[in-house]
């Protein structure tokens, strides 16, 4: 049934999903699973792994951003967005895969300890 009045729609909207917050919840988290495994597939051609470490277990692998700045990066199109993001841009050159560790360790040592 459509609402032709635009405040009506939007509190009936925002009701709907408090009644159903954990059914739209498991929905979001499968979307944003399906999103990273995207970009992860894309910029491990198919084998997502760490570039450094060579961990292939997904829920540790994250990106990269080649030379620094994520940051910055993510401050400018939103936290939380970045494999949107990528996905929108196609694919950028300037990222890679690392898992947390090794991504974690460049950021604050600037080195990861498996290159020493």
């Amino acid at each position: 049934m459509p609402y032709k009045d635009k405040v009506k729609q939007r509190e009936s909207h925002r009701r709907w999903h408090f009644r159903n917050r954990e059914k739209v919840l498991i929905k979001q988290r499968e979307y944003r699973k399906k999103i990273k495994e995207r970009v992860l597939s894309h910029y491990g051609k198919g084998n997502p792994k760490c570039e450094c470490c060579g961990e292939q277990i997904k829920e540790f692998l994250c990106i990269d951003h080649i030379g620094g700045g994520g940051t910055k990066h993510r401050n400018q199109i939103g936290k939380g967005y970045l494999y949107f993001w990528l996905i929108k841009n196609n694919f950028p050159e300037g990222f890679r895969i690392l898992c947390y560790n090794c991504n974690q360790a460049i950021s604050l040592y600037g080195k990861c300890p498996h290159k020493q």
